[in-house]
C-alpha cells in the first residue's frame, strides 16, 4: 500500500473506531483472528504497512464493507457525526471518555484534512 493511502486509511480507520465507541483493545478483539493492541495503534497511526484481508478484518469488525470504510463520504458522515455529546454513553471507567475526547479532537483535524485532500484530488 502506498504510504499516501496507508494515511488516508489509517484516518478512516481511527474515526471509524471512535465512531463506534470502542478502543483500539476492544477494536482488536472484535476482529477474527484477533488483533493486538499495539497493530490496531500501529494501524491507525498510518506505519503499519497492511495487507488488504487485514483491512477487511477491521471493517468486517466495524460491521462494514472495505468500500465503506474507506469511502471519503462516509468520512464525511462519520466525522460530522462525532461529537463530544456522543461520548455521552462511552464509560469513564479508567478514563476512557477522557482519552476519548483527546482522539476525538485529533482525529477530527486529520481527518477534515484527508477529507480536503481526496476531495481536491478528484477535481
Amino acid at each position: 500500500m502506498q504510504e499516501q493511502n496507508r494515511g488516508y486509511f489509517a484516518c478512516c480507520l481511527r474515526v471509524a473506531r471512535l465512531a463506534a465507541g470502542l478502543t483500539q483493545s476492544e477494536l482488536g478483539y472484535l476482529c477474527k483472528p484477533r488483533i493486538a493492541q499495539h497493530n490496531v495503534a500501529q494501524s491507525e497511526s498510518g506505519n503499519a504497512a497492511l495487507k488488504e484481508d487485514t483491512m477487511q478484518r477491521y471493517a468486517t469488525a466495524l460491521s462494514m464493507t472495505l468500500p465503506e470504510l474507506v469511502s471519503s463520504e462516509q468520512l464525511a458522515t462519520r466525522l460530522a457525526e462525532l461529537a463530544d455529546d456522543d461520548l455521552e454513553d462511552v464509560p469513564t471507567a479508567n478514563g476512557v471518555r477522557h482519552r476519548l475526547r483527546q482522539e476525538l479532537a485529533t482525529v477530527q483535524l486529520v481527518g477534515h484534512r484527508w477529507l480536503a485532500h481526496v476531495r481536491q484530488r478528484k477535481r
